[in-house]
């Protein structure tokens, strides 16, 4: 069924670098503080990862970096701005 949900895989390994144990583990930990933190509005779900990839949901406000640039324009965000970003 196509609900009309959108998602997105994060991947860790792309053409032309080298695999590294190093990267697996600190993916499983980060895979893992996402699945901690799912039940928070603030957090995006996880839905599944494996050694190199995961599904999130789409982030539909944007990237952490556009906010960051928008900080720099307007400085001074309100308590529910920082929320939406944190």
């Amino acid at each position: 069924d196509n609900d009309g949900s959108r998602y997105v895989v994060k991947s860790l390994v792309w053409e032309g670098t080298d695999f590294r144990v190093r990267d697996k583990e600190r993916h499983r930990r980060d895979a893992n503080a996402y699945s901690m933190l799912q039940s928070s509005d603030h957090v995006m779900n996880i839905y599944g990862y494996c050694v190199n990839g995961a599904i999130f949901d789409y982030a539909t406000q944007g990237t952490l970096q556009n906010a960051l640039r928008r900080e720099e324009d307007h400085p001074h965000w309100t308590s529910d701005e920082k929320l939406l970003y944190a």
